[in-house]
Formats: structure tokens, sequence, C-alpha cells
């Protein structure tokens, strides 16, 4: 269980091995629990199976071992009727009761066949096919379980689709068998268990056992249906069963942070969609048909990341344009690194068709061909560009410290067949700018169009071949530059895009914390050096270089750069290369991360890659006078002849790249690649290929850990503890295993994070944040619950230099050793968050329930941090006594007090976690999240927001705009009474007012109108990762 960070409940049935369970469960990595139960009897399953659901917070259960036994040995005229019931009513009967138990918590399979998945292990023993002496009793009750898991493999499948297997171990060394026996009588018996056991000569180990029971327990082990017996060290027997040779010198297992796992892959199936979400058509005339929409496979053309905060837990969503011409949205529901927890919230094109049938006209609905071939050619999507993420002007060597929270949501610029151009808003339940919404939505808010459209008129005149070839069609290229500032104030950013004959910018406007975004009449800046009929790539680099903005074309004939200044793009200037005549296609490149002055670019082509002359230009383009080699293309080159040599294909190895991108802070390239054998005419199938994905450093360091600084390509806002931890682990695979261990080396690592953070160890300042805006009437404006959260969150996580230290410090500890933290370590930043938020001034947000709660427990929590200095004045729920608590036990009502800030305890003695950020006791199953580094606990903020209630005092009414839009406050409220907080905090029914077609847009929220806001929601804003080390959360 360990190897796959499962969630573990341990079993032990006595209290007298209470320490030894504990000490278990502390060893483990993963979460985990131990329960004492007696698995024999009903009262003791319900007991076990209940406290673990409650101390895990799960709904849940996935995996199912049985392996409590018991074993008398005796001749068979010596047993009792005791000794029978022993055996019988735990080997036998424990194992029945659990299962039984357990079973209403499997996942079902739906009726699509989908779904389910769970496993069900039970421990068997050799000794039901071969009993030894004195064991006619256990041989009995082991023959059942084989039987029993049998028919529980014929019967539960269809139901549930998960599996039912047993491991029959043989005779295994532990303590408990040492113990049994003196020296004389174990070396009397080890010649015996050498003859009975052909493979080894040897007795078992318990972690064979365990390996064994893992393999059933993962995804690949799924077709082990519908029974399999594996048999560890196996006596010789005549009846063949499946037999695996598992070996425990495997060193491929993600152990942790400090693990040698370097990827997961998930498969997502991007290409099935529905008959509601795309539906089959007929081809159009040749002039407008397109193979892709009416008869391909629907296989990938194009993937591209949002920028974060758009999916749950503030992280990214994945655009994927398919060859039928529709863009779709994928999310992770959970943890992205689960296949199943990918979805289809959003297609695009819905949106596209309604918007430009409300730009052209309610035109009349009618049976004739031009009507369907317009209105489908405005729903096709040829190409798209997420909008960077607009944030207020920076410095470019901003520090975290400096660090701003976004002023608008997320934004998407896709071209359709029409030659038009439509920048669509996307709204999730999970962003922070999204009005009221439980579902994904759309909405169009600007767009520009070229002329002349495609000639579809009936009976259009004769064209020729070569008039077909010059119709612009669609743009097939498009790249969204980063923001900037005009000389207003006003966030300008531009958009390439490509047209027949030409690359063109376009400068669109946006006014911050407001969903709308405006779009100039004509281009800034157009070109004729490279055209779409020959343009294969575009991309701008992520960051501005010395006020200029570098943006990348590159065609057949040649690469282009043009360096845009930023505050006047009509002087654009162009410089390119010819690419040494080369004739395929560039696929990718990737941008250096260091350069703040003199920018590079790597790239590559399709064919050519592992010989192409050059594969790195500068920015702008200068005359190269021996071109280098990339350290990426070096990789290309051995993976190539490592191919070649393992097929005997002597040199004869075909290469083709597929992609390329940068790493976040740019110091690392990724590229992929596949190789097929090239002594044949063609490859046939993929058994004859291979794929390769290399991530080597931009530039050669020789052997130095270097980070770019201030974020590199990334605002230094989106770098991520799990980035920081990828790029010294890259660093480490390189160096002598002696020497990682070194504290010189933890130095290092530790200086280059302060340098991508835009910081050094010596200019830490420490600041407070004392100004918060004042909550008007009716709530705050979107504008200003931006700035309140933006300011908790740099009061919290970054204004603070000790703070700073002691986060990155232990994610460094967690790098180097998942456990090596323990609960004092966590106090630092527990008090910087109690008193920060301590100090929001009750003014600067709407009163509710879950708010009081969690001012009451961090009151309560004031005697147990030494240093927490707070103005308790005049504060109700902070000068409420450490021993008055309002929360009350779910399951007996009775209070509970705080002891600790790890778990939460009743009078009567139930025990739960608490939320690492709220420290409200977790109560239920399913309604809390895991950091994905550190493992600590969380409750859910969408639980939160369906179980808050505004506190409405006497007198007050809400605004006219609120009755209509949200029913902030029950009409007719008398003093005391309590309201449901509006849709944007909470969705009681799980069914927004959101629509597909962007309906809600015009609320209040998306324009910045005046909402109420709870503490609940500005803190769980402000905390969107682990306040202890950084990590996003997962579950």
């Amino acid at each position: 269980m360990r190897a796959d960070s499962t969630i573990t409940v341990i079993n032990y049935p006595d209290p007298s091995l209470e320490e030894e369970a504990r000490t278990l469960q502390f060893a483990l990595s993963s979460p985990c629990t131990a329960i004492c139960a007696d698995v024999s009897t009903p009262t003791g399953v319900k007991h076990l199976v209940e406290q673990a659901l409650a101390d895990l917070n799960v709904s849940t259960i996935d995996i199912l071992v049985n392996n409590a036994a018991r074993i008398v040995l005796k001749p068979f005229d010596q047993f009792t009727l005791d000794d029978y019931h022993a055996m019988f009513d735990l080997n036998i009967r424990g194992y029945f009761l659990l299962t039984q138990a357990a079973l209403p918590y499997f996942p079902k399979k739906n009726a699509d066949g989908t779904g389910g998945g769970g496993r069900i292990v039970n421990l068997c023993s050799g000794a039901a096919r071969m009993p030894g002496v004195n064991q006619s009793l256990y041989a009995a009750t082991k023959g059942a379980i084989e039987s029993f898991s049998k028919g529980l493999a014929v019967e539960l499948p269809p139901k549930y689709g998960c599996t039912v297997n047993c491991v029959s171990p043989g005779i295994v060394e532990t303590p408990g068998m040492r113990a049994s026996m003196t020296p004389e009588e174990w070396q009397f018996i080890k010649p015996q268990i050498e003859f009975m056991t052909p493979v080894g000569a040897r007795a078992g180990a318990t972690e064979e056992i365990a390996w064994a029971v893992a393999f059933l327990c993962e995804e690949r082990s799924s077709m082990e249906a519908p029974f399999a017996s594996i048999s560890e060290g196996g006596y010789g027997t005549s009846e063949v069963e499946l037999m695996p040779v598992l070996r425990l010198d495997s060193d491929d297992i993600d152990t942790g942070l400090g693990g040698t796992q370097q990827w997961i892959n998930v498969h997502i199936r991007t290409n099935l969609f529905t008959p509601s979400e795309v539906l089959p058509v007929d081809p159009l005339p040749s002039r407008a048909n397109s193979i892709g929409e009416e008869i391909s496979t629907s296989e990938v053309a194009a993937v591209d990341w949002s920028p974060p905060g758009l999916a749950k837990h503030s992280r990214c969503a994945l655009a994927v344009l398919a060859t039928n011409l529709s863009l779709s949205i994928w999310a992770s529901d959970s943890d992205p690194k689960i296949t199943r927890s990918w979805r289809r919230v959003l297609i695009l094109n819905h949106e596209l068709e309604r918007y430009c049938q409300s730009l052209y006209g309610e035109e009349e609905i009618r049976a004739d061909l031009d009507w369907e071939t317009r209105r489908r050619l405005r729903r096709r999507v040829r190409s798209f560009a997420w909008s960077p993420q607009l944030r207020p002007e920076q410095s470019p060597k901003q520090s975290i410290q400096d660090a701003c929270f976004p002023v608008n949501g997320s934004f998407i610029a896709v071209a359709n067949d029409y030659n038009d151009v439509v920048i669509l808003r996307v709204d999730s339940p999970f962003s922070f700018f999204s009005p009221a919404a439980s579902k994904w939505s759309a909405r169009a808010v600007a767009h520009f169009s070229l002329e002349p459209k495609l000639d579809l008129h009936s009976n259009p005149r004769p064209f020729t071949l070569d008039e077909t070839l010059r119709d612009q069609r669609y743009i097939s290229n498009l790249a969204w530059s980063p923001w900037a500032t005009d000389k207003n104030g006003v966030p300008e950013a531009l958009l390439a895009y490509t047209t027949n004959d030409s690359i063109h910018l376009r400068r669109i406007r946006s006014l911050p914390y407001s969903s709308e975004m405006f779009s100039e009449l004509v281009d800034v800046f157009s070109d004729t050096s490279v055209s779409s009929r020959n343009a294969h790539f575009l991309r701008w680099m992520p960051r501005a270089c010395d006020n200029v903005y570098y943006l990348m074309a590159f065609s057949q004939a040649g690469a282009f750069c043009y360096e845009v200044p930023v505050k006047d793009p009509a002087r654009t200037t162009v410089s390119s290369h010819d690419l040494d005549k080369r004739w395929d296609m560039v696929i990718g490149c990737a941008f250096n991360g260091f350069a703040k002055e003199n920018a590079e670019v790597q790239f590559t082509s399709q064919i050519i890659a592992p010989i192409a002359k050059t594969s790195e230009l500068k920015m702008p383009i200068e005359p190269i006078e021996e071109p280098q080699t990339p350290l990426f293309q070096q990789s290309i080159r051995e993976s190539e002849q490592l191919f070649s040599a393992e097929n005997e294909l002597a040199g004869h190895t075909l290469t083709k790249a597929w992609a390329m991108c940068s790493s976040p802070l740019g110091d690392l390239v990724a590229s992929g690649v596949s190789f097929h054998p090239g002594d044949m005419v063609e490859y046939t199938i993929a058994a004859t290929s291979r794929t390769h994905i290399g991530i080597q450093p931009f530039r050669d360091t020789s052997g130095a850990f270097t980070l770019p600084a201030s974020g590199g390509l990334c605002p230094v806002e989106d770098l991520s503890a799990e980035t920081l931890i990828y790029c010294a682990k890259t660093w480490l695979e390189d160096l002598p295993e002696e020497s990682r261990a070194e504290h010189a080396v933890r130095n290092t690592i530790l200086d280059q994070y302060w340098n991508a953070l835009g910081l050094s160890k010596n200019s830490i300042r420490t600041s407070e944040i004392d100004r918060y805006p004042r909550v008007a009437d009716y709530g705050l404006s979107l504008r200003e619950r931006t700035l309140i959260v933006q300011a908790l969150r740099r009061a919290v996580f970054s204004d603070d230099k000790d703070t700073l230290k002691q986060r990155y410090g232990r994610l460094l500890t967690l790098f180097f050793d998942p456990k090596g933290t323990t609960q004092s370590d966590d106090a630092p930043a527990i008090q910087k968050l109690v008193t920060e938020v301590l100090k929001l001034p009750k003014s600067c947000y709407n009163d509710s329930e879950v708010g009081r709660k969690i001012r009451t427990v961090y009151a309560s929590m004031l005697p147990w941090l030494t240093d927490a200095k707070v103005d308790t004045t005049g504060d109700e729920a902070m000068e409420a006594s450490a021993d008055i608590h309002v929360e009350g036990c779910e399951i007996c009502d009775d209070s509970i007090g705080f002891e600790s800030f790890a778990w939460a305890r009743c009078g009567q003695g139930h025990e739960f976690v608490r939320c690492s950020l709220t420290f409200l006791a977790i109560q239920a199953p399913g309604i809390s999240k895991l950091c994905g580094i550190c493992g600590k606990r969380y409750l859910n903020e969408e639980y939160l927001r369906k179980t808050d209630r505004m506190i409405v005092e006497s007198g007050e009414t809400p605004s006219p705009g609120e009755r209509g839009q949200q029913d902030v406050v029950m009409q007719g409220a008398d003093s005391g009474e309590e309201a449901i907080l509006t849709s944007t905090e909470t969705d009681g029914t799980g069914e927004g007012n959101a629509k597909q077609g962007g309906e809600v847009a015009e609320g209040a929220e998306a324009d910045g109108g005046r909402l109420p806001i709870t503490l609940t929601r500005i803190l769980f804003g402000a905390c969107d990762v682990c306040i202890y080390c950084g990590g996003k959360f997962v579950g």
C-alpha cells in the first residue's frame, strides 16, 4: 500500500497491540488510521468500517484485504469445540462479515458499464491444498476461503466491476512463527521448508506477500478476473494457476517526493463524443466541405493548458481541439493523476454557434443548403489561444512578496471557419472571478472578422482551382501576448494571427475586475513575410525582455522573430533565418527562462529533429557563426541510437518529433518524439515503435543547480511548490547518491529557491497589511473582494521573512525525508494564519455561521500560540473562553473543545481530524481534500458554502438588485433570523443558474457589482494552496 500512497486502515484485535499498530501507522507516508476491532463479531466489523470512514474522511472503499486469521495446531483427536470456534469464527465468519459490511461502500458500475473497479484480496494459505500435520481444521478454513473467493469472483463483478482474488502464501518467516519455536526446533524444521519450497529453497518474507497483494490491488491487475490465485513460493502441485514472478528489487515505484518515478501516464479518451455533444452531420458541398468535421476519428489536433485558477483546487484546465473541429475543455475533479477524475466539462462550439447567430442576425431557418452551410462554418473551430492571466503591471524583478492576485477571469480566443475571431470568457464553479455558477459556462465578449467571406450563394459563379486555393477561409494560427498597461493604466495585449498573405497584430483591451474585453477595429501591425499557407507555428515568449515582446513564427520559408515594443507595437521589427532550407515543419519551441537581456529559443522539426543543423536561435535573430547542438537534440540522438541497437536496425531508424515546450520557469525543455524502424517502406503497427519524452536543461550548467530569477518565464505568483520540487529532483538525478544528502546540497537548493522567488536570504523584508476595504451596506465590489483576498494572501504567505523561511524549509525537508517534519514545525504557519485572520476587521465581510465558528476556534487557539498578539476588544467570538466552542459533535451532539491543532474530541470521546485551515472538525466522509505534498487535510470550500448561512441583523433589507438576482436575504426576516447565502456563496440544490449561453453574465458579480462575501470565501480564496508547504490540493 505504501507504494501507491494508498489510504490505509490497520485493524488490530486487542488493545495490547496498540503500540505496535501505531508504530506501523506512523511508518507509512500515506494517510492511515489504526482501529481496534474484533472482526469475528458483527459489532466489531461495524465499528471498524464506520470508524475508518470517519477517521479518513472518505465515502468509498476501493480495496479490501481480508488478512485476519488464527491457527491452532493439534492432533485431530485433541481438538476441542473452543478450538473449532476460535478458528472458524475468525478465519471464515470474519471474512464473511467484513466483506458484507464493506461492500455497500464499494464503487458500483454505471448503466453504460463504466465505473466500479474495486479490489477484494483474501489471504488464503497453501495449507488449503496441501495441509501439513496437525493442520486439519486450519486447512478446512482456508479451503473454505478459496471457494468463498471463487464464488464472489463470479457474483460481484457484474454489479460492482470489482475483482476478487486470493494470495496463498507458503511458509512465511514471521516474528510470531519464530517466537513459537526454540532455536533447536527452527533448525529442525528449516530443512523441511527448503525441501517443500522448490523456488528459492527458503521460507517466504512478509514483504513478498505484501507485493503480491499490492499487485492485485493495482490498475494493471484489472484483468486478473474472475479469479486468480497467486501462490507465493508455493508447493509443487500438479494444478496450474496464475503464478507471476514478483521481484522485490524493482525501484520504479514512487515512495514519496524523493522517489524515482518521473512519469504518471494518464490516458484521457478525448476523441469520444456523445450525439448530444457533437451531432452527426452530412458532408457539405465541396467548397465548404471539411473531412475533419464530417468523417474524421476526432483525434487530437492541438492541446493547451489554461492559466491556473480555472479548474478545481486552483489548477489548470485543458483545452483540446479535435480533428472534428470541436474545441472542448477538460478538467480533473479530484486528483489529476487519476484517469477517471478527468471529464469533458464544456464544448465551446455551442457558445460560438449561439453568438454567431446573434451576431449575424436572426436568419430565417430554412431547409436550403446555404443556411446550414453558414451555420456549420461558424461553429467550426480551427485554432485557439488562451489569454495569460491579467495582473497589475509588475517589475521584471518582482519577488513573491510583491505578488499580485489576478484581476480578471479566464479568456480564450477561437477562430472559426468563417473568418471570425471570437473571444470567450470561460467560467467555472471553482474560479474566484466566475459569477454564481454550479456548472461550467462560456460567453462571447468580443470579436473581429475578416472580409470577404466565402462565396456560398446557391448558384455561385464558376471558380478555378487557383481561386479555391486563394480563398481566405479561416485563420489557422492564433497567439496571445502577455498583458501590459498603456499610459492611462488600461490593460492591453496583442493577439497575433495569420491570414493567407500575412501576419497581423490586433490590440485587445480589458478593464480590470470586469468580464468585458474590447478589440480595436484595425491591426496595429501587419507583415507579409509569413502567411498561414506556409506558417506552421506561432508563439509569444511568455514574458517581456527589456520592454520588448518576442513573437516567433515558423514556416517553410524559415524562422521569423518579431521584436514588438511593449508601448508602441507599430514599431515592430522583423528578423529571420532560413533554417538551412529545411523542408519539414517546425512543431514546437521552447524559450530560455534565464535570458532577461539576450532571449533565446530552441525548436525542433518533425522529421529531421536529430540531424537539424540549426535548432537554437537568439532573439532578435542574429547570424550564427557555428550553430550549437542543444541538450534536447543530443538526448534525441542518444535515444535514437539506443533504439537502433536494441532492435538491431544498424542505424536504419526513422524519428518523428511531435511536441516541444518549456517548463514553467524556462530552465528545462521537454520534447516528445517517436522512433520507428527505417528499414521498411513504412511502419504499420504501434508495436514496432517507441515513444520518447525527454526533459533536458535548456543550457549546460556543468552540474550546477541554477534556477531563473523572479519566476523565469512564468509570473512569480504562479510558481508552484511542485515546480520547485521537480527542478531540484531533476538536478539531483545527476549527482552521486552519496552526496545528495550533504548539507551543502540542501543549502544550494534553498538558495536557488530564493532566487526563483525573487528573493535573497538577506533581503526578505517583513511588513504588515493593515488596510482592508470596508464592507458597504450590500457587500463588496469585485475589485474590493479581490483586494481583500490579495491582502490576506500576502499577509499569510509572503510578508513575513520567518514564515517564508519556515515554509520553504519545510518543503525542502519533505523533499529529502517525507517523514522528517513534526507537528511543532507547523506552529509558525498556524500562528501567522490565526493572527492575520483575527486582524481582519469584521466590517470588511458579511457575518455568517461558519465565519463565527472560525473566529471562535481561532480565539480558542490563542492561548496555545505563544507569540500571537491580537486585540480582542469588542469581538464576542474572540472574547470567548478557550473552553467554550460553538461546534458540536454530529454523532452525540456533545460540545467539542479545543485540545489539539491536529484532532478534535467531544465530551463522549468521539475523535475527528481537524481541518488544517479552519481548524473545524471534519465530521463526515467526502467533505475534505488533501495537500498533494505534505498530506495535510482540509475541509472542502464547496461543503462549507453549502452549509454556511448569513446572520441577518434586525432591520436590514436587501437591495432591489440583490432580491432580483440572488435572493440574498429572505424577505421578512426578523431579528436573529438566518438567511441562506447567495448562490455566489452556496448552491444547496447543486444546480446553478449559469447556462451554456452565458445568461448569468449580466449579473452583478460579473460586472463588478456589490455582493456579500463571507470570511469563509475570503479565507479559502487567499489560501488556495497548503499554508504549510505551498502544495496544491487533491481529492
